[in-house]
């Protein structure tokens, strides 16, 4: 039995835009005003980060703070009388800088962004950009918050523009700058390319001791998936496992073993889930059992559908009761298979089914319930191993002492190639017995007599 492919189950949870959003937890940053943006505060950026410097315009105190109270009163909820604030500061905008006018707009773009006005943000950016004077690490901040507006928006080859700009301006870019850098060629189809920004952004943390957002494991484990590296995603998927234990993890691990022809590994790791009871899908137990049956553990799978039955989340159609008695049937439990079999025999439109549960009355010895399953079995036209059912029938009858309604049924499976050697041995077999008695009967007549 296959399990559903990875690569099925994965895109029927994530979208490849859903996934990014999710791992970009966008507020661009250069909206709102930093400590830095105080006129008493130092403009130059940590040592490393950036590759050059500037001479930069500063900006007026009292500027500094109207805008940090229009955007405060967005933040209260008060957009409009924000935006106000705003506009009244810009109609003097002749007395600002370059500088202060990219601050200017750089609000004007946080707002509009709180307020989902997308084209609006992507202009008030531009202005933003095509100010004179600003500080590096203001128009770096601004080209990247640019690049993940245009993400939103779906604009990627946009967004990667501004980002290969970024990059030649930055030193180290942060793991979450790699993840973003990383996303952008994932929605441009270029796995190859992204892969080596999510890895580096995973090893940093890893070398740090953080914990990998569970969100970066996802994307790279869909890149590897992407480019077949089977191996690698096997990886992603254990540590996915190990730090955020979840069902849908442990089903992609399995389906893993799957790929790799792990079947050992991909059955221990369904069993464990059973075990943890994950399993809570008719389809889900349906396989652990069948998974349980290939691999020789006919009992534990024959249970674990009696439970899924009891709890009314296995569905019983005349397939799962048939799997439930074969379950018992292979763990030599006969009796146990009798009834299963029997429900799943009168949901059957074929005959199969009546022909299994004859050959288990045969087997247990009861021998008039075989002759009954076999009659019903016979009745019907789909019934394929016609041969076999007189067979079984022949046998019944044999051991109920019925010889001539025996030979007559071992006569009929004669007539079919595959049994032909078999039904003329038992007729042979027959008739000696049946001989056999009547010498016998003689015999004690004469003794009588």
């Amino acid at each position: 039995m296959r399990l559903l492919s990875f690569s099925s189950h994965f895109n029927s949870r994530f979208s490849r835009q859903f996934l990014c959003l999710l791992v970009l937890g966008f507020l661009p940053t250069s909206m709102l005003l930093a400590e830095t943006d105080s006129p008493d505060a130092d403009s130059q950026t940590q040592k490393g980060e950036y590759k050059t410097r500037k001479a930069t315009a500063t900006i007026n105190l009292r500027l500094y703070e109207k805008l940090q109270q229009a955007i405060e009163l967005n933040q209260q909820g008060d957009s409009a009388a924000a935006l106000a604030k705003l506009d009244k500061l810009k109609a003097k905008a002749e007395r600002y800088n370059g500088h202060e006018l990219a601050r200017l707009w750089s609000a004007y773009a946080y707002i509009y962004y709180q307020q989902e006005r997308f084209p609006a943000t992507v202009q008030a950016y531009k202005k933003a950009l095509s100010q004179q004077g600003m500080p590096e690490q203001l128009r770096t901040e601004l080209q990247y918050s640019l690049a993940q507006i245009y993400f939103v928006q779906q604009n990627f080859a946009k967004s990667l523009k501004l980002l290969k700009e970024w990059l030649t301006k930055v030193e180290t870019p942060s793991p979450q700058a790699n993840v973003f850098i990383g996303q952008v060629y994932y929605q441009l189809q270029d796995s190859k390319r992204a892969l080596p920004f999510i890895e580096k952004a995973v090893a940093a943390y890893r070398t740090e001791g953080k914990k990998v957002p569970e969100n970066w494991y996802l994307l790279l484990n869909a890149m590897y998936y992407d480019l077949k590296v089977y191996r690698k995603s096997f990886r992603v998927m254990l540590a996915l496992v190990g730090e955020y234990p979840k069902k849908q993890y442990y089903a992609q691990l399995s389906a893993l073993y799957a790929e790799l022809k792990q079947e050992s590994k991909q059955f221990s790791t369904q069993v464990a889930m059973n075990d943890a009871a994950l399993l809570d899908k008719s389809a889900e137990l349906v396989g652990v059992s069948q998974l349980m049956l290939l691999n020789q553990r006919p009992y534990r799978a024959a249970r674990v559908l009696e439970k899924g039955f009891a709890e009314n989340i296995v569905k019983r159609t005349d397939k799962n009761l048939q799997l439930l008695a074969n379950a018992w049937m292979m763990a030599r439990e006969d009796e146990r298979a009798l009834a299963p079999l029997n429900e799943a025999a009168g949901l059957s439109e074929k005959g199969e089914l009546y022909l299994l549960l004859g050959q288990s009355y045969l087997n247990l010895s009861r021998w008039g319930e075989a002759v009954t399953a076999i009659n019903h079995a016979l009745k019907n036209r789909q019934l394929e191993r016609r041969d076999s059912a007189h067979l079984i029938r022949g046998m019944a009858l044999f051991n109920l002492k019925r010889y001539e309604k025996s030979l007559a049924a071992f006569r009929q499976a004669k007539k079919y190639e595959r049994s032909f050697k078999l039904a003329k041995q038992w007729i042979s077999y027959v008739k000696s017995e049946q001989q056999r008695e009547l010498n016998l009967a003689e015999l004690l007549a004469s003794q009588r007599s």
